[in-house]
């Protein structure tokens, strides 16, 4: 589980490579693909907060702490970050195709997550999830 996005995130970094042989693609795919699931580390903390647990690494990887706690926050888990790379990439001039190396590989991920975690379709959506206060019965069926 936590080596799943690995795998489209070095395929996103490969493709880029091959129309340009930079090794920075495969740095930011792996960032914005892979890395991006460090948020779950923000919903954890907030858990180990409220319930006074002691930090453990088998409740974080178990993810038990999401069900415990009936909220999900996972802030870069959004689509609005992706519209958002697509933007700034834009207005980037010559350095698109890093902010589109980044889409993509965002885009994976969250399409992953999509098909793999069963969420509502607007889950990952920041603006869905704040209307909602974060409830995880709003976020996907328990």
């Amino acid at each position: 589980m936590l080596f799943e996005h690995i795998p489209a995130s070095v395929a996103v970094g490969g493709l880029f490579w091959w129309f340009d042989p930079n090794p920075v693609y495969f740095f930011i795919a792996l960032v914005f693909g892979w890395l991006v699931d460090v948020d779950h580390l923000f919903d954890y903390l907030l858990w180990v907060k409220r319930s006074c647990c002691k930090p453990s690494i088998r409740d974080f990887i178990s993810g038990k702490y999401f069900k415990d706690s009936m909220k999900i926050y996972v802030p870069f888990h959004a689509w609005e970050w992706a519209l958002l790379l697509v933007l700034i990439g834009i207005q980037s001039g010559g350095r698109m195709r890093y902010f589109l190396c980044a889409t993509f590989a965002l885009m994976l991920h969250l399409i992953h997550d999509q098909l793999t975690n069963k969420p509502f379709l607007f889950s990952y959506l920041i603006s869905y999830r704040v209307y909602h206060d974060n409830r995880i019965e709003s976020f996907c069926r328990l």
